[in-house]
């Protein structure tokens, strides 16, 4: 397991984040054209969701589902463009093309050291680049039968949206069921959800990550159980748990690591200074989340 604990920060409730991000505080990046890539609006029959922006670069070499977190639950056109608009994954783009990355707020998001390492990678290895899908995002929460959804859900993602996605590609798409070349993600609510989603179609995927997963720490050993029963059915995946010192749930990263680790599942727990909020994904997040899925543990 590789490890980089860092930079004590006062602690900040989710709640507290969550709610700033819905009376608008965090606010959306401003939306601009990318000489980078494009972005398409699409769309798929499905019970819970429909909706998703599909992120187009010259020649990807992945292909990534983003998973949105609860303050963009409530309409299917909010979540769909959350990443695009409010969790920084155009400018992320932007700048992994442009190295070095340099801080562009006070805020240090990012140690010193992390930093370097991170532009030290980017020098090694110029970024290639990753197709990103970015589908709504459903509260099952209060739903009456949990279980029941997230089966759809996970069957719409794998059976609908990915085949959809690589048609929009074309050429340039990973070839369904190539494990290497697929990979998902979720942030906060969307960080359960794509655990869910894996150790349910741990075939299809390469790579696993959660940012700022929203779930408690007595959630921690049986979603250990559930990758390591995933894993030994269909091999395992690179496993990223990515949160910050000032988010509620690094505890529930941090247990959920110490269970990966007693199971002997490889992962990289990577904590960063900061607290749970969309200027965090702005800054650094989405970054080391990109990063992780294109090449491994920097």
């Amino acid at each position: 397991m590789f490890s980089a604990d860092t930079s004590k920060f006062g602690r900040r409730s989710w709640l507290t984040g969550a709610a700033a991000a819905a009376v608008g505080v965090c606010g959306p990046s401003s939306l601009r054209a990318s000489p980078n890539f494009e972005t398409r609006r699409l769309e798929t029959s499905g019970k819970h969701a429909k909706r998703f922006e599909l992120l187009i670069p010259a020649k990807p070499t992945k292909l990534l589902i983003a998973l949105h977190g609860l303050g963009e639950s409530f309409e299917e056109e909010a979540g769909a463009r959350a990443w695009l608009d409010r969790y920084g994954l155009s400018s992320s783009y932007d700048r992994l093309l442009a190295p070095p990355l340099s801080r562009t707020h006070k805020r240090k998001d990012w140690t010193d050291d992390r930093l370097v390492s991170v532009n030290r990678s980017l020098a090694e290895k110029s970024w290639a680049g990753l197709a990103v899908v970015c589908p709504f995002t459903p509260n099952f929460r209060n739903v009456s039968n949990r279980t029941k959804a997230l089966d759809e859900y996970a069957e719409w993602l794998v059976d609908k949206v990915l085949p959809k996605a690589l048609a929009e590609l074309g050429e340039v798409a990973p070839k369904l069921g190539d494990r290497a070349k697929l990979a998902i993600n979720g942030c906060s609510m969307g960080g359960p959800l794509a655990l869910e989603v894996a150790t349910r179609h741990p075939k299809m995927f390469g790579s696993l990550g959660v940012v700022q997963a929203a779930f408690g720490e007595h959630r921690a050993k049986s979603y250990a159980g559930l990758l390591s029963k995933a894993f030994a059915d269909a091999g395992t995946m690179d496993v990223q748990l990515l949160a910050s010192e000032g988010d509620t749930f690094v505890t529930s990263a941090r247990a959920l690591a110490r269970e990966l680790k007693a199971n002997e599942i490889k992962h990289q727990l990577l904590v960063l200074p900061g607290p749970h909020d969309q200027q965090w994904l702005r800054e650094a997040g989405t970054i080391e989340m990109l990063m992780f899925h294109e090449r491994g543990q920097v």
